[in-house]
């Protein structure tokens, strides 16, 4: 369950993400009953207090995408090709019903009970808007290239764990167009995705630095910054020459059909069905709750020693109907009856 604050919606000017987000899996939701949309984590509820929005979905008991980064430390190519077939496909079904994720990164990749792969977290960005404008009006020039401390840090498991937990709300994964404000298009998530595989057999992100301003100064300048392992066999040329189509320009970047037609991902199912293999990861829980694929998170003490704003009710308009409609399936709009729900919903998982 997603609980996020109102008084900070408004003062980050984010009720059209929050909408967006909820939208998002509405339709996602919509299509699974009709057609099927497994790449999106089903929605069970959505409902408000005077203080705050819940947005409860699924449960994906093998955690996030950072998790088995860590775990794992690098990926095969074999594993990499399978999870990033499936990520293209996720993308390509949020393209289809009309939205751009642009905000893609391991932390929004969940891995179901039987080890396959849905989107999460929609539309709600956590980059800080003043941050946003003084890149923009920085000096691109004078980057720190700290590009050979970042792989050594990355080797020790405690550095690595506290690194990949700094990444959340960092530009360490967007493309370069949406960094800058400009005209992005669906194409801004097929860069995340050459991110992401660069991640998975590289062991860190490409444009990674200790501060945000660094790293989006890196990705504007990517021709210059990105670099591939030089040790012998540490990637394929197939797999370079996929990441150097993704991490690019936008007019030259692949689109999803040149993706899944590269040669890395020959002998890979590249439809829907690869849902139905088996996957590379295991998940074997000991009790339905069991969150042992879930990394704990630092708490975010900065907002949580934020006092809370009371919103006025001018602003809780603009919240007007985040709130599912139940009533037509007989259920209450309360707070306590979606509730009332969402556990009848965990009871029934916990008997499968």
């Amino acid at each position: 369950m997603k609980k996020i604050r109102k008084d900070l919606i408004i003062q980050r000017q984010q009720s059209l993400n929050i909408h967006t987000e909820r939208d998002l899996l509405s339709d996602a939701k919509l299509r699974q009953r009709r057609a099927g949309c497994p790449w999106v984590t089903d929605l069970v509820v959505t409902f408000q207090d005077p203080e705050y929005l819940y947005i409860v979905t699924e449960y994906c008991s093998g955690g996030d995408m950072i998790s088995w980064l860590i775990r794992q430390d690098v990926f095969s190519e074999s594993t990499a090709k399978f999870y990033i077939v499936e990520l293209v496909l996720a993308l390509n079904s949020l393209h289809k019903m009309g939205y751009a994720h642009r905000d893609v990164k391991p932390d929004n990749i969940l891995i179901d009970r039987d080890g396959h792969l849905k989107l999460a977290d929609f539309g709600l960005s956590k980059r800080d808007p003043e941050w946003l404008e003084s890149l923009c009006r920085s000096d691109v020039l004078g980057i720190c290239d700290d590009s050979a401390d970042t792989k050594s840090r990355f080797k020790d498991k405690k550095e690595r764990k506290a690194i990949f937990f700094s990444t959340v709300g960092s530009p360490a994964y967007i493309a370069p167009e949406v960094l800058l404000g400009r005209g992005y298009s669906y194409s801004c998530d097929w860069w995340s995705v050459g991110v992401i595989l660069y991640e998975m057999l590289c062991g860190y992100p490409p444009f990674f630095s200790d501060s945000k301003t660094a790293t989006a100064k890196k990705i504007i300048r990517f021709k210059e910054y990105l670099g591939f392992p030089q040790e012998p066999d540490a990637l394929s040329p197939d797999v370079v020459d996929l990441i150097s189509h993704l991490i690019a320009n936008p007019e030259e970047r692949y689109g999803f059909e040149e993706i899944l037609r590269h040669r890395f991902f020959d002998g890979v199912t590249v439809t829907d069905n690869i849902r139905h293999e088996k996957a590379p990861f295991y998940v074997q829980l000991s009790h339905a709750r069991d969150r042992q694929y879930f990394e704990p998170a630092p708490d975010n003490a900065a907002i949580q020693q934020q006092p809370l704003v009371t919103v006025s009710r001018e602003d809780q308009a603009v919240f007007v109907g985040f709130t599912s409609k139940l009533s037509d399936r007989g259920q209450s709009t309360t707070l306590s009856g979606a509730l009332g729900r969402f556990h009848e919903l965990q009871d029934f998982s916990d008997e499968d």
